[in-house]
């Protein structure tokens, strides 16, 4: 009986939209579709509370004041199952750690609510998302991280390889929610390609000394290495998990042979140096710039001469190309469906915050909602109602 009853709490109550304006409609009216998101179960009986384990891939929103404020990422490591993009006191970066972090923090102001993926027929997705987020950040328990936190005084936050995003937070708080477009699909591929192919550098900002001029040995070097989606700017909590997915996603498709990388693109993405394309100028060369930063600067194909110019046209004309004739991404109808590629966080990952995130979390129907997380139990806290 209490199991029939769980289901029935946890069960999906809408049907999700293909069409993409539909989508960007629950979007962003996600704050009222999900209030009833686990509805409540009328029945005699008297309220049990059931506790669940948490599971790789599982995501976690933490809520100050009953507003969405960070989220985090539940990996396979039973030492540090929690990954985030931090900007902590004294952690500022992608960096995987253990729960205990959480448990410091108990204010009544302070809670978290836990989501699920439970779609089967996406759930293949989450062992790459599981590989991509562990490869992109630094355990805390590694010679990496001890090394950082032993060269940084304790007044300052340890910065990591991929640094938290502030200035990307700032301009997705103060933009719009951004459509997934070629520029979008160019951003995914690139973070695939950091994670799954980026040489392995060491820990560049600390050079090869520490903070006392001493050399460091070299065998140390080769524990300092690490792959980041974003060295310099890099990511909000928000951005950085809707990354992850949206590589992990282009790594399944990989391997199950649903989709390929044309040898241009390829060439484009292993780009390191300072021509590498950027995202931004896809969106530019389409007229698609669609950030208020993006929109007020001058537009990188006016700032060359024209032979130049000319060259980095043709070239971003191929590239745009070679991302429209990727597999899966058109429809019947022969129209571009970029959003079809992405059947989870199909979104522009510079466009996101915590809010939108979490709105999404609650109203689409591929994820769950499965309850509040115990922070002394580190398990999620569901209620059903007993018979």
């Amino acid at each position: 009986m209490l199991n029939a009853l769980r289901q029935c709490l946890f069960s999906k109550h809408s049907t999700q939209s293909r069409d993409q304006s539909t989508h960007h409609e629950k979007q962003t009216n996600a704050g009222h579709v999900g209030r009833d998101r686990l509805p409540a179960v009328e029945c005699s009986g008297a309220v049990e509370r059931e506790f669940i384990p948490l599971v790789a891939g599982d995501i976690i929103c933490m809520m100050q004041n009953h507003q969405p404020y960070h989220v985090m990422l539940i990996v396979d490591d039973p030492a540090r199952p929690l990954v985030h993009s931090s900007a902590s006191e004294r952690i500022c970066g992608a960096v995987q750690q253990s729960l205990r972090g959480l448990t410091k923090t108990k204010l009544d102001s302070v809670s978290y609510e836990v989501f699920r993926l439970t779609d089967s027929t996406l759930q293949a997705v989450l062992p790459a998302v599981d590989e991509i987020a562990q490869r992109t950040t630094v355990n805390t328990g590694s010679a990496q991280f001890h090394y950082c936190n032993a060269n940084t005084p304790r007044q300052q936050a340890i910065e990591l390889p991929m640094p938290f995003g502030r200035d990307r937070l700032t301009e997705a708080e103060q933009g719009e929610w951004l459509p997934f477009t070629e520029a979008s699909l160019y951003r995914a591929l690139r973070a695939y390609t950091r994670a799954e192919h980026q040489p392995m550098r060491p820990y560049e900002q600390l050079s090869y000394r520490n903070a006392l001029g001493e050399t460091v040995p070299e065998k140390t070097i080769d524990q300092l290495k690490v792959a980041t989606l974003s060295k310099n700017k890099g990511l909000s909590c928000s951005q950085f998990l809707t990354l992850v997915f949206q590589a992990a996603i282009i790594k399944t498709k990989l391997a199950e042979g649903e989709t390929s990388i044309a040898p241009r693109l390829a060439t484009e993405l292993f780009e390191c140096g300072r021509d590498r394309l950027k995202a931004k100028q896809i969106d530019q060369h389409l007229g698609q710039s669609q950030s208020q930063s993006q929109s007020q600067s001058q537009s990188p194909l006016r700032s060359i001469d024209p032979l130049q110019q000319q060259a980095l046209a043709d070239r971003l004309d191929q590239v745009v190309a070679e991302l429209r004739a990727l597999p899966l991404m058109k429809q019947e109808t022969g129209d571009v469906a970029l959003a079809s590629f992405m059947p989870i966080f199909s979104w522009d990952a510079h466009g996101i915050t915590v809010k939108r995130l979490h709105d999404y979390l609650r109203s689409d129907d591929h994820f769950c909602a499965m309850g509040a997380l115990d922070i002394e139990k580190k398990m999620i806290r569901s209620e059903v109602v007993g018979a």
